[in-house]
């Protein structure tokens, strides 16, 4: 029953993903002179629960759902800190997924 949900389909969904994953991973403006600084997020990369404790109140204000939290823990565990980068990966991955998710997506 919400009139902005008749311009939201497929299309602009995907589009906004590949958006958001593009400005996390390389910043935006011209050149993508516009970058975030992940350094504090990547400090506590290695602990999954306080990433996603600190990305939940950051970009949410502590409204993602335990199924949501859950999911994105399960996402970021899967990436072992062995792996080249695994701090920035981890860290982006849930930023990514918490921007995507419909608790960050639906205004409330």
């Amino acid at each position: 029953m919400a009139p902005e949900f008749q311009i939201t389909h497929e299309i602009t969904v995907a589009a906004y993903a590949n958006f958001i994953q593009g400005v996390i991973q390389n910043g935006i403006g011209t050149g993508s002179d516009v970058r975030a600084d992940y350094t504090a997020l990547n400090g506590i990369a290695d602990n999954a629960e306080a990433l996603l404790a600190r990305i939940n109140l950051m970009l949410t204000g502590n409204s993602l759902s335990s199924a949501t939290v859950t999911s994105i823990r399960d996402a970021v565990n899967a990436i072992p800190m062995t792996a080249g980068n695994a701090r920035q990966n981890r860290t982006q991955l849930a930023i990514f997924l918490a921007m995507t998710s419909p608790e960050f997506l639906v205004q409330k």
